[in-house]
């Protein structure tokens, strides 16, 4: 092997390499969405994702639900464009009652 190919294989590679870095930096993402928890009648805990539609999920205990709601954002966001979901700033949680 000439110096020529032994050159064209560590190029090939290095870009690989940095391919795979690329890869890896874009995997490890943090992201921070607000999440809605409620208890229904039974007792199952339901968490809700506002900035997501359709990104829900149950679970028998609290810390149950938080695993599976993370799980849940994973593969909303993987479904989709990544970047079509923007987490909105949180302000509050208020009730309103009223008569109709």
């Amino acid at each position: 092997m000439g110096f020529v190919q032994i050159y064209k294989i560590f190029l090939l590679v290095l870009v690989n390499f940095i391919s795979s870095l690329v890869f890896i930096f874009n995997m490890t993402k943090n992201y921070n969405y607000t999440i809605v928890l409620e208890q229904d009648e039974d007792g199952i805990y339901v968490a809700k994702v506002p900035d997501i539609p359709g990104c829900y999920t149950q679970g028998k205990t609290v810390e149950q639900v938080m695993e599976r709601i993370k799980e849940a954002i994973k593969v909303c966001i993987e479904s989709d464009d990544k970047d079509s979901y923007q987490p909105l700033k949180f302000i509050g949680i208020q009730q309103v009652e009223f008569t109709a």
